[in-house]
């Protein structure tokens, strides 16, 4: 029988200061994650002589994340979330820092990025359920859409932004400058989780539930259908976010025959979108018809994508690409909030962790 969650536990509504550090910490981690990918994919493509070091990165980056998925989310269910993700932050510090040692010839390039890939994804591990968990310490379940959406918008602003700051970075201090200047960025999270702590007061005492079983996460959404359902559906938006991204500069050159600013334009418009449909829901705080205004946003988001294929003018690519932005990020936010307000709190970290 799990003890009923004291009603002291959960924090005052998010204030104006505390949601301004705690977009700042997170806007820092996703900008400096996004920009050291790119500097690291393209070193990895022109500066080797081997292809298979890309997917190799892409894996070493990856498997360890998941084999350590659940212990990483029993450790967030017993500890204060928001020290967890400070904690993460700082060892997430070193991995730039690696990276641009490798890449600047103190270190054998290729080696040395797969191992500071796998380590990295090692911190990542500690990094996402802390951060997730962190959204409802902060907030509780009245102003937890609020909260959702400073995370959904701090990840899709970062990746409108960094596209261009990594490519002025790399251009203007090379390779391995562009990547210190990641971890100068990436040093911005713990200082903004510091305000965070200060705004908020004393940390959360440790949990006092005592089962905190690894694999307890994945026994619940194997026993409840619509818990696991909704963690599946918070894939959809990362993978066809990202794949938009990917297609609208091909869309801008071959399709409209647009410059580069027209380019870039296309490129960054899904992120300004989800960006400020995210602000806007960070706003309004709840809502109370969760399940329909999520599925208007499924809807919505195939359907601005194909008005954008089908336009024949760079601004109303650019309008629909926004539109599609907004209501994927808003598909997002919605789901990641039902799924808080299904979990029980003692098995967050574990849940969230998948």
């Amino acid at each position: 029988m799990v003890p009923a969650i004291p009603t002291h536990y959960y924090r005052r509504p998010l204030d104006r200061p505390r949601a301004a550090a705690l977009f700042a910490a997170f806007f820092c981690a996703d900008l400096s994650g996004w920009v050291q990918l790119l500097v690291t994919t393209w070193v990895l493509l022109h500066m080797t002589s081997a292809p298979l070091l890309l997917p190799l990165f892409m894996t070493a980056r990856s498997l360890p994340r998941l084999a350590v998925a659940p212990f990483a989310g029993a450790l967030a269910d017993r500890a204060d979330r928001l020290t967890l993700y400070r904690v993460s932050r700082m060892l997430a510090v070193a991995m730039p820092v690696g990276l641009a040692a490798a890449v600047g010839g103190h270190l054998p390039t290729a080696p040395a990025v797969l191992v500071i890939g796998a380590v990295g994804s090692l911190v990542a591990a500690i990094d996402q359920p802390a951060r997730r968990g962190l959204l409802w310490d902060m907030a509780g379940p009245t102003r937890l859409v609020g909260s959702c959406s400073l995370s959904t918008g701090a990840f899709h602003s970062a990746a409108a932004v960094a596209p261009a700051l990594a490519v002025v970075l790399t251009a203007r201090l090379g390779s391995s400058g562009a990547l210190a200047a990641a971890a100068a960025i990436a040093g911005g999270a713990p200082l903004a989780l510091r305000l965070v702590r200060r705004l908020t007061g004393a940390a959360l005492p440790r949990r006092p539930y005592s089962e905190a079983h690894p694999l307890g996460g994945i026994r619940y959404l194997l026993s409840t259908p619509r818990a696991l359902a909704l963690v599946l559906l918070t894939g959809l938006p990362g993978l066809a976010g990202r794949a938009v991204a990917i297609v609208a500069p091909t869309m801008g050159g071959a399709h409209l025959n647009a410059s580069l600013a027209g380019t870039s334009a296309l490129a960054s418009a899904p992120g300004a979108g989800a960006f400020v449909a995210a602000m806007g829901l960070a706003a309004v705080g709840d809502l109370s018809d969760k399940p329909r205004l999520a599925l208007a946003c499924a809807l919505a988001f195939p359907a601005f994508l194909l008005l954008a294929a089908l336009s024949n003018s760079l601004y109303g690519g650019a309008v629909f690409l926004t539109l599609s932005g907004a209501a994927g990020g808003s598909f997002g936010t919605l789901i990641s909030a039902m799924l808080h307000l299904r979990v029980p709190d003692h098995l967050r970290g574990r849940v969230l962790a998948l």
